[in-house]
């Protein structure tokens, strides 16, 4: 439950530096700005909307996303709730439904919910955004004895009546079209970005709106939320990034009333020092049996209503363990709602460090995590450095990468330095180094080798010293459906004895480190993937496999299938 803390408290803090740079502000075009206005006019909230109660299914994921992009889901929530709102602030979540699948042990995501976290509508001027740390809890508190019980902070909607003074605009010429019941709707992408000069303390959007061309309608929301109150140095960026991505997805009801069908929270937590993998919690709701206006609300609640939803809370109750053991009532089997998502769906609108497109830049990053700090009995203790150059605009697709290290107790220098060019699905990748491999057969999918367990005498691996260059190329079929490698290139195998009988902190003396036949070859391999994000450890459902076949020629010759 720490760890998951941890991640939640990240994002509240580290996300909330607003994009470095001064816009030039300039006025949209003159069918933009007519979009926006239809738009913003047609988002206050209808005097005939009073209320709406909905089933909602939310599927809760913990997510590892490796260095080169897969995915493995080790833990997966469903909740079954009922959520009832009314324009007078009115909201109820009831849990009725609860069930998971866990690698290992593990603490219910459910448990970390104080509150709340569906966003039952998106009109009017400001929008009210979860707050997620214990601090901004008391705060919420602390004005709830001042008169202010509000669990939730305003932030500026896109399409509020004072939205200049916040964003700038762009696009609203990408038509895309999609059927709601009879009607075919012609959608609009406008692009929504903060503006560099707004003072004070404010809560703003950075991304996308999807809007009703014909109506002027808000259908999608997508991007994520940020103070103007913290502000972060690159230093600090380089330490941890992360980002609580939002994706509202609204539905028309009797032809009046845009309400949620589906919601989707992301927090995505990066460390650069400590490799390109990311910690993600994806959040996906769906809602169904939608009935609206089955409240009734008297003269007087309705008079103050605006004032009543401002400072209105989002209470979370639950049934009984024993009811929300016995639910059955299951809509989607476990695992579908957050099936084909993927922490890269929010790349275009991500932070500049996860960004393809830009200026070039330079970050301190590694690969892996054991690039910066490993221990094993053959090497000892290992501490490296990496770095990584992505040119971008300059050179789309071009990404150079570079780490180097130590090993104390060998006394050796290792490191790796690469380069691929990605267009499209294709990417053509150069890479060389010398590195200490693992030589263990059948290992899991997701075993990267040992990191610190052989601090205490855990060390199940086998180490050959590897001198190698090798040039690969890489082919993505559909949506990461299929994966295509093909690798050519030389090596040059040397046992290494270990170096420590035990651990420094004590326990069972090692084994020896295997002997391996030492030589120099000529690789070259051949990988199919299928579902690449499917393997025996995750828990996202589907089927996948893979096959490969590798053969090495010269003073070591092999073949294996």
């Amino acid at each position: 439950m720490r760890i998951l803390s941890w991640i939640l408290l990240a994002v509240a803090t580290a996300a909330t530096a607003p994009r470095a740079g001064a816009q030039t502000v300039t006025p949209p075009p003159r069918p933009l700005l007519q979009l926006l206005e239809d738009a913003s006019r047609r988002n206050r909230l209808p005097d005939s909307l009073i209320s709406y109660k909905a089933n909602v299914e939310t599927e809760i994921a913990i997510v590892l996303r490796r260095e080169e992009g897969v995915e493995a889901v080790g833990a997966m929530e469903q909740v079954a709730s009922r959520l009832r709102w009314n324009r007078a602030g009115g909201y109820e979540q009831r849990v009725n439904g609860y069930r998971a699948q866990q690698l290992g042990g593990n603490v219910s995501m459910l448990s970390l919910f104080q509150t709340g976290w569906i966003n039952p509508v998106l009109y009017g001027n400001r929008l009210r955004v979860r707050q997620l740390t214990d601090s901004t809890r008391n705060n919420s508190r602390a004005r709830g004895r001042n008169g202010d019980a509000s669990d939730t902070l305003p932030a500026v909607h896109p399409l509020a009546t004072d939205r200049d003074m916040y964003y700038t605009y762009s696009g609203g010429d990408t038509i895309v079209t999609m059927r709601a019941g009879d009607r075919v709707i012609p959608i609009a992408h406008v692009r929504v970005q903060p503006r560099a000069d707004v003072q004070g303390n404010v809560i703003l959007f950075d991304g996308e709106m999807d809007l009703d061309a014909s109506r002027g309608t808000l259908v999608r929301l997508r991007g994520h939320f940020f103070s103007t109150s913290v502000s972060r140095s690159r230093l600090a960026r380089t330490f941890a990034n992360a980002v609580a991505f939002v994706e509202y997805e609204q539905g028309e009801r009797y032809g009046s009333y845009w309400l949620p069908a589906k919601q989707r929270l992301e927090a995505q937590v990066n460390t650069p020092l400590l490799g390109d993998g990311r910690a993600v919690i994806r959040i996906v709701s769906r809602f169904s049996d939608m009935e609206v206006n089955d409240t009734v609300l008297d003269a007087a609640t309705l008079a103050k209503a605006d004032s009543l939803r401002a400072r209105a809370r989002r209470p979370l109750t639950f049934a009984s363990t024993d009811s929300l053991a016995r639910f059955g009532a299951w809509r989607n089997q476990l695992g579908t709602i957050t099936e084909g998502l993927h922490s890269d769906d929010f790349q275009d609108i991500a932070p500049d460090v996860w960004r393809p497109t830009g200026a070039p830049r330079f970050d301190l990053a590694a690969p892996r995590p054991a690039d910066v700090m490993h221990f094993n009995r053959v090497e000892g203790l290992y501490t490296g450095v990496g770095g990584k150059l992505s040119l971008r605009d300059m050179a789309p697709g071009v990404v150079v990468r570079g780490n180097v290290g130590y090993a104390w107790a060998e006394q050796t220098v290792r490191g790796r330095v690469s380069a691929e060019r990605t267009r499209g699905p294709f990417t053509l990748e150069l890479r060389g180094g010398r590195s200490m491999d693992i030589t263990n057969d059948f290992r899991a999918p997701l075993d990267s080798g040992n990191t610190f367990a052989a601090l205490s005498s855990l060390d199940s691996y086998d180490y050959v010293s590897r001198n190698f260059a090798t040039l690969s190329a890489v082919q993505r079929i559909g949506r990461r459906h299929f994966i295509l490698r093909g690798d050519v290139g030389y090596g040059d195998d040397r046992w290494r004895p270990s170096q420590y009988l035990r651990g420094p902190f004590g326990g069972n003396a090692f084994r020896a480190n295997h002997g391996v036949t030492e030589g120099s070859y000529l690789r070259s391999a051949a990988v199919v993937e299928w579902n690449p994000d499917l393997n025996a450890e995750a828990l996202r459902p589907g089927i996948g496999g893979r096959f490969s076949y590798e053969r090495g020629d010269g003073t070591l010759s092999w073949q294996r299938t």
